[in-house]
């Protein structure tokens, strides 16, 4: 199994004049590198959960059909395509009348449809092409609140500690606080 980010989010789910309101900045000069703490706190926030905030298309390769396709980084929004390679090599797209998309779990899958079941694909690795829109939403305003304070707490924790720090013999590299907030919205990473 094999995921790529193939269109990264426009978008991110905090400001920068939101985050320096968390921080009670209110000069410009460090707004690049606070724009900069934004991208890394999300996308920290998102390997922690095994989630996708802001929407972003994803393509999933798989080397056959499975029972059922799950879809990593969730919420999945929509399926795009479904191609195969078929036993004489051919690349074939899916009918969407062919499969169903269960995307209201916690963890999107796809079944073949009720009375179908999935095309005999060719032995090779990748033969099965999965290429979906992941996320909330569009905007800021889709992705849970808890979610965007813990994005805030990690950008404000990053720029008053600019340099890592050290508990003990080990690096803590998400705080406290922000990890507990995530844990309530991590989901099982797929293998």
């Amino acid at each position: 199994m094999s995921v790529t980010l193939k269109t990264a989010p426009a978008t991110e789910p905090v400001t920068v004049l939101e985050a320096k309101n968390q921080m009670r900045v209110t000069h410009a000069d460090e707004d690049g590198l606070i724009g900069n703490y934004i991208t890394a706190a999300r996308q920290a926030a998102e390997t922690f959960t095994n989630r996708q905030f802001i929407t972003a298309t994803w393509e999933l390769r798989l080397d056959e059909f499975p029972e059922c396709i799950r879809l990593p980084f969730p919420p999945a929004l929509v399926v795009n395509t479904i191609k195969y390679y078929d036993t004489g090599g051919t690349l074939t797209t899916m009918l969407p009348a062919d499969y169903r998309e269960d995307i209201y779990e916690a963890t999107a899958r796809i079944d073949p449809a009720f009375g179908k079941t999935w095309p005999p694909t060719r032995a090779q690795s990748m033969a099965v092409i999965v290429d979906y829109d992941a996320g909330y939403g569009l905007t800021a305003s889709t992705v849970p609140m808890g979610l965007r304070q813990a994005i805030l707490w990690l950008v404000a924790h990053w720029f008053e500690h600019r340099e890592p720090i050290l508990y003990g013999a080990s690096q803590h590299k998400i705080p406290f606080h922000v990890e507990s907030l995530l844990w309530q919205y991590k989901v099982p990473a797929f293998a």
